[in-house]
């Protein structure tokens, strides 16, 4: 409990906190609702710092992810006063009405921000904080990957010092804390490196664990296309809502990584987006809300396949070159 924040961690936290508010400060200055680009060109700063950024600032809920009706553009909306010691992790923000589970992922998330630990979540409980208050699905587990062995480790402890879990070694997953004795659930931490266990593929990361701290929200909309038996209607939900708060230049660009580090496994986006598509086509019984979500995520894919095709070599490997008349997914596939 008592465990203290090394120096050059110190200085990293700092040196991150002031960029955040610089970033959050933009963003006040555009009005308090503006794209990536526009913040970091008032910022002056790059653009792939800056939806980093962002995207720390919105997990914590100073911010929300918004797209307008019948628009692509992905804009940050002001929602919260920016406090400090919250985006370290002192204190932790919990929205009213919070499922527990993901109070613990947020408590998991500061514990890791506090102590300046390359890790972050993945899985369901990185789309729910990102795209929170529009992500319903509970989850039983909080999924963690961390940059070593070592930081996994370190991670487990903090987490059972803090929530009282104790810990339990794993076999591909590096350890496993169970929220109680029936194992309900719990969090499982990883390090990152090509894995395979059951149905999760863990793969690179390393350029953002290198360049940041954490992890971006298509970083889980490309993992879960990546599994080896991709569940529709669970995975499925969770790559809906990822995909309509991504950013297509960023999806594209991390399923080209997934494709240079993963090999083979990245082979299986093609039929899990087909399957993805399969799925939600054949519900019938839809409400407004998941018609909109559709219909969003369908011109995201034809977006993404558009980019994909137009950057990266991967692309022919996914999507369809030229579209078959005739084929409802050929538009998107």
């Amino acid at each position: 409990m008592g465990r203290e924040v090394g120096p050059d961690r110190r200085e990293a936290l700092g040196r991150e906190l002031a960029k955040a508010e610089a970033v959050y400060r933009a963003l006040e200055e555009l009005g308090g609702r503006a794209t990536v680009g526009e913040v970091a060109t008032r910022a002056r700063m790059g653009v792939e710092e800056v939806y980093y950024l962002l995207t720390k600032l919105n997990e914590k809920g100073f911010l929300l992810r918004e797209r307008d009706e019948g628009s692509l553009a992905l804009y940050f909306r002001v929602v919260r006063e920016l406090k400090p010691e919250e985006l370290l992790g002192v204190e932790v923000y919990v929205p009213p009405g919070e499922p527990d589970i993901y109070v613990k992922a947020r408590r998991v998330k500061g514990l890791i921000d506090r102590y300046g630990i390359r890790a972050d979540l993945i899985g369901s409980c990185k789309v729910h904080l990102a795209a929170y208050p529009y992500h319903s699905r509970l989850t039983a587990d909080v999924d963690v990957v961390a940059a070593t062995v070592e930081e996994a480790r370190e991670v487990a402890e903090l987490i059972s010092d803090h929530m009282g879990l104790s810990i339990e070694r794993g076999w591909v997953i590096d350890y496993k804390l169970p929220f109680d004795e029936r194992r309900s659930g719990g969090v499982d931490v990883s390090s990152i490196g090509l894995k395979k266990s059951l149905n999760n593929v863990i793969w690179g990361f390393w350029s953002y664990f290198k360049n940041y701290r954490g992890l971006l929200l298509e970083h889980t909309v490309v993992s879960k296309l990546m599994r080896p038996y991709f569940n529709p209607t669970t995975d499925g939900y969770d790559v809906l809502k990822g995909l309509i708060y991504s950013d297509v230049e960023v999806l594209a660009k991390l399923t080209r990584d997934a494709f240079a580090q993963a090999g083979e496994y990245a082979e299986s986006i093609r039929d899990n987006l087909k399957l993805f598509l399969r799925y939600y086509e054949s519900v019938e019984d839809r409400s407004e809300e998941l018609r909109r979500d559709l219909e969003l995520a369908k011109r995201i894919l034809g977006e993404y396949r558009k980019v994909s095709l137009r950057k990266y070599s991967f692309a022919t490997r996914v999507f369809e070159v030229e579209q078959p008349r005739g084929s409802a997914l050929a538009r998107f596939i």
